[in-house]
């Protein structure tokens, strides 16, 4: 058993530690995800430079190596809400020798991302109308602890002009499930549960060059805030997810389009 395991066993009623998604905490996450679609509008409407990319010329340069970037976009990348925490992260790469469309129809295509991500461990798209897309996932969270979820989520990609795509995908639907993968799995209803996960948006924008598709994907998340008297032990584990989704996210996409030529 790891030390970090060893403490969450020994703390008292942490298996009981339950909590539920608040209107005040909601309603600041939907605030925020306004905000920041309001900024991202901007570069896709030709207002703004199209990636955050073209105005950080070392990180840039970093990302055409080969490098994922990963950047905080608010201090830490942690922002505290009434009775909740908004994470907001950017990750960019670079797809040598890609073409936008692949990346396009890699993150329209829930069926097989089970097979690229690994927090995914099941997948399926539920349905097509035009330009959007109905996904599910269960996803499986590992540190300390295991949190298994399913959610329900909405993407639509829409081309801005030749080579400039953005796209859009926020979850609907965000059940922590008990006991999964025995007779006695039920998921929780949507806002209960250890509150790791609640609510999560992510807003791709992509750009094709002469070599390749430079990829940014700004990802906000929303969690329960830290329990009074264990910031110690669920602090790190909540403020460590989001960064190591996106760029499991990042790595995985990559595989993904280099793999579908």
């Amino acid at each position: 058993m790891s030390i970090a395991a060893a403490i969450f066993c020994c703390v008292p009623g942490y298996a009981q530690l339950t909590t539920t998604l608040s209107p005040k905490a909601n309603s600041a996450f939907e605030q925020y995800d306004a905000k920041v679609h309001a900024e991202l509008q901007q570069r896709w409407q030709g207002r703004r430079s199209y990636l955050w990319l073209d105005e950080h010329a070392q990180q840039k340069k970093s990302a055409h190596s080969g490098q994922s970037v990963i950047q905080p976009m608010s201090g830490d990348g942690s922002v505290s809400v009434p009775d909740g925490v908004v994470y907001d992260w950017l990750g960019a790469m670079f797809m040598r020798g890609a073409k936008v469309e692949q990346v396009v129809r890699v993150l329209e295509d829930f069926d097989k991302h089970k097979d690229y991500y690994p927090e995914i461990i099941a997948s399926r798209t539920v349905a097509r109308n035009g330009d959007t897309v109905r996904g599910h996932w269960r996803i499986r969270k590992k540190s300390a602890i295991t949190v298994v979820l399913d959610a329900d989520v909405t993407a639509r990609y829409s081309q801005d002009k030749p080579g400039d795509w953005h796209g859009e995908s926020a979850s609907t639907k965000v059940s922590e499930i008990e006991d999964p993968g025995t007779a006695q799995e039920h998921g929780l209803p949507p806002g209960e549960g250890h509150g790791f996960l609640w609510r999560f948006t992510a807003y791709w924008s992509l750009k094709q060059a002469p070599d390749g598709v430079y990829a940014e994907c700004r990802t906000l998340s929303l969690s329960r805030s830290i329990p009074l008297g264990l910031g110690w032990a669920v602090q790190p584990i909540v403020k460590k997810m989001p960064r190591e989704s996106l760029l499991s996210t990042l790595e995985g996409t990559r595989k993904a389009v280099l793999h579908s030529r």
